[in-house]
């Protein structure tokens, strides 16, 4: 639950992207919704990529003791329209940037709700 560290708004859409199969305890471990605490591995093949509230659901890793290696990217967005400079042009202890390459018909279409599996 990102929304308990500084830095974090609570309109940004996390995406976990594995470089390698993950499955079990090589993966990330999400809830299903904010406060479940039904927490389950992703089970993702290479190429795949889970978009989720992080800022609301609680996600985690454990020891990976598959002997397999676990290689990902994380990553955050926030809708144009829904991004504040709250921070000092900061999201969490990071960077970042506002692109201005937005076209007029540009408009968000995820919602900060939404968790799936893309393909």
């Amino acid at each position: 639950r990102e929304h308990r560290y500084p830095g974090h708004t609570g309109d940004e859409i996390n995406f976990w992207l594995p470089i390698t199969r993950a499955c079990g305890n090589n993966s990330l471990f999400v809830e299903s919704s904010p406060g479940a605490g039904d927490f389950r591995p992703l089970d993702l093949e290479y190429g795949e990529c889970f978009r989720f509230d992080g800022e609301n659901c609680a996600h985690y890793t454990v020891a990976n003791d598959t002997g397999q290696a676990r290689v990902s990217l994380d990553f955050r967005v926030i809708p144009a329209s829904l991004y504040r400079d709250d921070f000092g042009g900061r999201i969490g202890s990071y960077p970042c940037e506002l692109s201005s390459k937005r076209g007029s018909n540009d408009t968000p279409s995820v919602e900060a709700s939404d968790a799936e599996l893309l393909p």
